[in-house]
């Protein structure tokens, strides 16, 4: 599983935004609409989604930060830009604080919060692992997963692969 230590590298990489954010550097990780309707800042949250939801060791503000992004990620969503990634992964987070009938994941429309989790690294396939990078925009970590598909897929699989990814720039 050759795909998942890159993952790893991928997630240690995602804990500079948590440094980051942890100095004060706040706002770009905030919901911000571009005048195309979409979120600036999507990508930057979604990765401190991920550094936060797989930190070698807990923040002491981690719960301030969930709760902070949890909101962000619900203002996207009633603005049409929410990732259904972020969401799922905050909500999973914001379990740990919040009872899970909680009025506060009424805002997560869509996001059952008995369904989310943060799943073990184990449990991401490849096509999982080159999703997150798709949509983090770590877009080197998105070329050396598809060099590790095109060792591990048929050709089939990896034409699959190339168009749902290869299309995608920053």
């Amino acid at each position: 599983m050759e795909y998942i230590e890159v993952f790893q590298a991928m997630l240690a990489d995602m804990r500079s935004d948590l440094r980051h954010w942890l100095r004060g550097n706040t706002a770009e990780y905030m919901y911000h609409e571009t005048s195309g309707g979409k979120d600036a800042n999507a990508a930057a949250r979604l990765r401190l989604c991920y550094a936060l939801a797989y930190a070698d060791r807990a923040e002491a503000a981690r719960e301030q930060i969930v709760r902070t992004l949890f909101d962000e990620e619900c203002r996207a969503a009633e603005n049409g830009a929410a990732s259904g990634t972020a969401m799922k992964l905050l909500t999973a987070m914001l379990k740990e604080y919040e009872p899970a009938d909680s009025p506060l994941f009424a805002r997560a429309e869509g996001c059952d919060p008995a369904g989310c989790e943060v799943r073990r690294l184990e449990q991401y396939s490849l096509e999982d692992c080159m999703e997150a990078a798709s949509e983090t925009g770590m877009h080197s970590y998105l070329f050396t997963l598809m060099v590790c598909a095109s060792r591990l897929c048929g050709e089939d699989a990896l034409c699959r692969l190339q168009e749902r990814f290869g299309s995608r720039r920053g």
